[in-house]
């Protein structure tokens, strides 16, 4: 199994003439390539000029840099972040939305994410209500690739259908410091990362080669945040301070697989994290989407005797219910759908335990036995895309027994 080794080179000094100054600007004797070299940029004391002459310095010092890079990176690899994220081609859609919260016993709250123009999935896994932040892992599904060659190289030997396939669908799981752990395409290929390598595996499970990280372990060591107690504004604040180191983490890798990698499977895996990072960094948005990561994080779970009350059209709002704990627990829900007609659905450990509608009008209805252990129920209403529709529900103190 090749270790990948870096590329070192040196910059030549850069003499800057103007009517104004001259410089002589000496760079350090060796670099590395990675990263995009964005500490390269020297750092040279210039008074302020006029005449725009500060902004002529620093062109002509990034332009000596892009030359030297241009000598030493192999064409079709990406130089920067910026250059990865553009390999995406704009495979992400820009209409996610979250329609679906899934509790489940083993500790963990399922977000479905869907984009309707494409009908791609994200499903991700984040902590339940009150506990600490985690994300544990995001899968995703109908992901369309625009420019499939782009992704390894137009002298690559793999076939633009199989490029697609094998990102057609993929998982990103997260360590206990919510940093990438590991990237799994369709076909089981897959980069597994510790704080100082990754390792690429081929579909059967071999390995091909592993890739020495650079500044991988960016996250801080204490990179997790108690949700309770803090406020929401508070907490939704730190979750997303959290989450940018994580983003922070996950660009540094899916770097070094592009750069550093030698392989195909290398490039198609940078190119499936590229994406994952960017969704995740689109889930933090509040513009982008109905409910924001953080929001749902920190969101209180729905208490009993709580009237929720919604209205807007086409409008889907997801909520987890706190099921006070008891043996043998029964939820009853009350709703009231006006003269519009509207959906309500809930769901436990994967699966809809409950629906009602399309219809109008005011109802109880009593939802079967749940597990002993079961500590919360997925609620999802679906507004009409009448303009006009309106609703709420509650469920009603008192689920250890049928009311």
């Amino acid at each position: 199994m090749a270790q990948v080794s870096r590329t070192k080179f040196s910059i030549p000094k850069l003499i800057f003439r103007s009517s104004l100054v001259t410089l002589s600007i000496v760079f350090s004797a060796n670099y590395t390539w990675a990263f995009g070299l964005d500490d390269l940029i020297p750092k040279v004391k210039v008074p302020k000029l006029p005449g725009g002459i500060n902004e002529q310095i620093e062109d002509a010092i990034n332009n000596t840099i892009d030359d030297a890079v241009d000598e030493i990176i192999p064409y079709g690899i990406p130089r920067s972040l910026e250059e990865l994220v553009d390999l995406l081609f704009g495979a992400l859609a820009k209409d996610y939305g979250v329609i679906q919260q899934t509790p489940y016993s083993a500790g963990y709250n399922e977000v479905l994410i869907v984009s309707p123009s494409t009908g791609a999935e994200q499903r991700m896994q984040v902590n339940l209500p009150e506990e600490e932040f985690r994300i544990y892992e995001i899968a995703f599904k109908g992901v369309s690739v625009p420019k499939p060659k782009a992704v390894v190289g137009g002298q690559s030997p793999l076939q633009e259908s199989e490029i697609k396939d094998r990102l057609s669908e993929f998982t990103i799981k997260y360590d206990t410091q919510n940093k990438v752990q590991a990237i799994i395409l369709a076909d089981g290929t897959k980069a597994k990362f510790s704080n100082s390598q990754a390792i690429i595996y081929g579909a059967s499970g071999k390995p091909i080669e592993s890739i020495t990280l650079s500044q991988a372990n960016a996250n801080p060591s204490d990179n997790y945040i108690a949700l309770k107690n803090t406020g929401k504004q508070k907490c939704e604040s730190n979750v997303k301070q959290l989450l940018q180191a994580t983003l922070d983490n996950a660009n540094l890798k899916n770097l070094n697989l592009a750069q550093l990698g030698t392989s195909d499977e290398a490039r198609l895996l940078a190119w499936a994290g590229t994406f994952g990072r960017e969704a995740l960094a689109d889930s933090l948005l509040p513009d982008s989407r109905n409910q924001t990561i953080q929001s749902i994080s920190c969101q209180a779970p729905v208490q009993c005797n709580v009237k929720h009350t919604y209205k807007g059209a086409s409008e889907v709002r997801t909520d987890l219910f706190k099921i006070p704990p008891g043996t043998n627990p029964k939820v009853a829900l009350e709703y009231e759908f006006y003269s519009i007609p509207d959906r309500l659905e809930i769901f436990y450990e994967g699966s809809r335990i409950f629906g009602v509608g399309p219809k109008s009008g005011r109802d109880t209805k009593h939802i079967g036995n749940l597990p002993d252990n079961a500590k919360y129920v997925g609620v999802k209403v679906i507004g009409n895309r009448d303009e006009g529709t309106r609703w709420w529900y509650t469920i009603p103190g008192g689920a250890t027994s049928a009311l």
